[in-house]
């Protein structure tokens, strides 16, 4: 099995270079306008490629069951989480419904992108996995703008649901259809290789772009509701809801590489794009501010503890 430091290993340089973008900002060496152009760049180019890189001439993702698998287990990760959280927010003295329903999100919603991926990678040593975590994302994506939305505004908004249509899953859903057409055999030759160099990019500078956002969320982190905030989602993102996935993963009859990935997002993070949604859909944003840093800082210690347990356990 995979040593406590192997793992720790793992997670190191991952947090670093989020540190490396926290300091950017900082220093000034990223304006505000920088990094929204950087993840313009990251989200329509970067991340785009990574999924093609990582989805055509998987094997794997030949097989229409598997990949249905792996979407629905995303959705129902995220949608089962949130619903959770709501239902247990009262525990945590979140009784008010703008900030009990942010709360829910916030601590239901798992980091499953740029932290998870790279962790997975080292852990791992499979690039057919990170393919089928790719598609498990996309059933997290959808989960963000459905069952998200709805909790975190109160009501169903068909709008946000065309948002679930953006860069990188429609590079999944065609990457997708290429695949099962064994495309990486036909593709012209210099298309697959600007793939193969924008991929590596995408995330090692998602990771900057990640600390670029942290820095302007450190300093609105204190404030009443503080601790019950950062408790609550600590407790759940990080405590009881890594259990209630990894019992799944454990009774479930899943293909072997999903479990992997769900014991990859077992250990994650609370996400930072609850923010984004608890701004534009009526949430409280200083509450998800205020769950979600300690949440991510926290991860240090128990992103490597959880996924430690989690490969024990599932065996």
């Amino acid at each position: 099995m995979v040593g406590f430091d192997t793992i720790f290993a793992a997670v190191l340089p991952v947090f670093a270079l989020v540190l490396v973008g926290w300091c950017m900002r900082r220093i000034g060496g990223l304006t505000p306008e920088g990094e929204q152009n950087l993840m313009r760049l990251v989200v329509n180019l970067l991340y785009p490629c990574f999924i093609y890189a990582f989805v055509l001439g998987n094997l794997q993702l030949k097989s229409p069951g598997l990949l249905l698998e792996a979407g629905l287990t995303g959705f129902l990760t995220v949608a089962l989480g949130c619903l959770t959280c709501y239902w247990l927010a009262p525990l945590f003295r979140k009784r008010d419904q703008a900030t009990r329903r942010t709360f829910s999100v916030a601590a239901g919603l798992h980091n499953f992108g740029y932290i998870a991926i790279p962790v997975a990678q080292i852990i791992f040593e499979n690039n057919e996995i990170i393919g089928v975590m790719l598609v498990v994302n996309t059933g997290v994506d959808l989960a963000i703008w459905t069952v998200c939305v709805m909790v975190i505004s109160g009501g169903f908004d068909r709008k946000a649901l065309r948002r679930a249509f953006n860069p990188p899953v429609i590079a999944l859903i065609s990457a997708a259809i290429l695949n099962f057409l064994d495309a990486e055999l036909w593709l012209p030759g210099f298309f697959l290789t600007s793939i193969s160099m924008l991929a590596p990019c995408a995330i090692p500078v998602g990771l900057i772009m990640i600390g670029t956002a942290f820095y302007g969320l450190t300093g609105q982190i204190g404030g009443k509701g503080t601790w019950s905030n950062a408790l609550g989602t600590m407790t759940l993102r990080q405590g009881l809801l890594p259990l209630l996935i990894l019992i799944a993963v454990k009774v479930l009859p899943l293909a072997p590489d999903i479990k992997n990935v769900l014991i990859i997002h077992a250990a994650m993070p609370a996400a930072v794009f609850p923010i984004v949604l608890a701004k534009f859909y009526g949430g409280d944003t200083v509450t998800a501010i205020q769950c979600i840093v300690p949440s991510a800082l926290a991860g240090f210690i128990t992103i490597p503890l959880w996924v430690q347990f989690g490969l024990w356990w599932v065996g």
